[in-house]
């Protein structure tokens, strides 16, 4: 029998840059890939963890966001017929590195791999839905593909919405008061121009800058949230058993792999922070679920009233550094920035 052939560097950076259209925080894009011949390590980015200390002081967004990039890889493998084997967190002594895969050619789940068509089409929902319901089926099966992951995806009724919108209320008015947190979210808004952060138009930049530094903005913030939550036609909390590393990255690996399956419907997510990010108040919406796991986003889910551009993203370049094998060509396309469209209005749902 003849051992499987490692597919090589060429090939495995071709599914890191796939991978850097996963969303994150801010559109931090907190990855950091190393590429070796016969694997891929993801690690997270210390010095982009270092701008979100405030709003994500263990990284636990930042590392959902990197679990995210993880299920983009193995879409991408998938359809490049390889079986990618995950290892979670394999090193105790390098705590940033989050996962070590491998690949080799096996047996493909189908419907998995026809995923990847869909990631250039998952967008962040910034605004509010046109009030359409998902179709038929599609909930009951973004739970079960939440499962596959690890995590739950727990759904809240329209008529229980009043009290998680009294938690978004809450959560974001306590942000805002912290001075900390509006700099950090201050330093994090961009021009269209930019490959990172949250975008306005470019005249706008400065003055939106100071008003999220110095104005009170946390009232305004919270209502427009609980507005967006009040019109959706579906909103779950995703949550996972425990609350550590492993969990985050699991986490993050679910939140992608539903939104996927929502966007080859047709259907955007929007996310909703706030209330994980406060301490007080993520215990409150854990009494909340059944089970009291733990509650790492808000999501919603519709059907855009117009259809979002993407983000723009680093170069792959930027985010990937390459360990070739003998006569192997570790350059290859660097891939590009794009100019990306500027959000209307200042929102605090941070996934793009």
């Amino acid at each position: 029998m003849s051992t499987p052939t490692a597919p090589g560097t060429s090939v495995l950076r071709a599914l890191v840059a796939r991978a850097t259209l996963a969303p994150s925080p801010r559109n931090a894009q907190p990855w950091r890939w190393t590429v070796h011949p016969d694997h891929v390590e993801l690690e997270l980015d210390r010095d982009v963890a270092q701008r979100l200390a405030a709003n994500d002081p263990a990284g636990r967004e930042l590392t959902m966001s990197c679990g995210a990039a993880l299920l983009t890889l193995r879409v991408a493998a998938a359809e490049a017929l390889l079986d990618a084997h995950v290892d979670v967190l394999p090193d105790p002594h390098r705590p940033e590195l989050l996962a070590a895969v491998t690949t080799d050619p096996g047996a493909i789940d189908a419907a998995f791999a026809d995923l990847d068509a869909v990631v250039p089409l998952r967008h962040t929902a910034w605004s509010a839905f046109d009030g359409r319901p998902l179709p038929d089926g599609l909930a009951a099966r973004l739970a079960i593909e939440a499962q596959v992951e690890g995590a739950r995806l727990v759904e809240v009724p329209a008529g229980e919405r009043e009290a998680l919108a009294d938690l978004v209320r809450r959560a974001d008015t306590e942000r805002y008061e912290d001075p900390q947190r509006r700099a950090e979210v201050a330093e994090w808004i961009s021009s269209r121009w930019a490959d990172e952060g949250h975008v306005v138009p470019t005249v706008a930049v400065v003055p939106a800058r100071a008003a999220v530094r110095y104005l009170g903005l946390g009232d305004r913030i919270a209502e427009h949230e609980a507005g967006l939550l009040g019109g959706a036609p579906y909103v779950a909390v995703l949550a996972t058993e425990g609350d550590g590393p492993a969990d985050w990255l699991a986490a993050g690996q679910a939140l992608q792999r539903l939104l996927l399956v929502a966007a080859a419907e047709e259907v955007l997510g929007g996310f909703l922070s706030a209330p994980c990010q406060v301490d007080g108040v993520r215990a409150a919406l854990r009494d909340l679920l059944p089970g009291r796991p733990w509650p790492q986003l808000v999501l919603r889910l519709g059907h855009p009233r117009s259809r979002p551009l993407g983000t723009a993203r680093r170069p792959v370049a930027d985010v990937v550094s390459v360990q070739a094998g003998p006569g192997e060509d570790p350059s290859s396309d660097d891939g590009s920035t794009r100019p990306r469209e500027a959000t209307a209005d200042f929102t605090e749902d941070t996934f793009g």
